[in-house]
């Protein structure tokens, strides 16, 4: 995937409303199991939040919320589009 537009990502292209609880819990822990593997502290993140996309060097995990070093501990593995830069193949975004 990478240097594909953001806008192209498959986290712009899923429709959350249409799919079941199940698929949903299914897509946060593919995604969850690919953070844990690949993210460390110190990586700078670029997720997708609300009303954009952020920047944020990660500190530590909160259960299965990735925690900032400013403190911002809401942080999805599922909104993870770029680590250090590089955009990534999260498999909790593709369809």
């Amino acid at each position: 995937m990478s240097g594909a537009p953001l806008l192209q990502h498959p986290y712009y292209l899923l429709s959350w409303t249409t799919m079941s609880h199940e698929q949903r819990d299914f897509r946060r822990g593919l995604a969850l199991q690919w953070a844990r593997t690949v993210l460390r502290p110190g990586n700078q993140l670029l997720v997708a939040r609300c009303g954009g996309r952020s920047t944020f060097t990660m500190a530590n995990w909160d259960g299965h919320w990735i925690v900032s070093i400013s403190g911002i501990d809401d942080i999805s593995p599922l909104c993870v589009l770029r680590v250090n830069g590089r955009d990534v193949v999260n498999p909790g975004l593709w369809p």
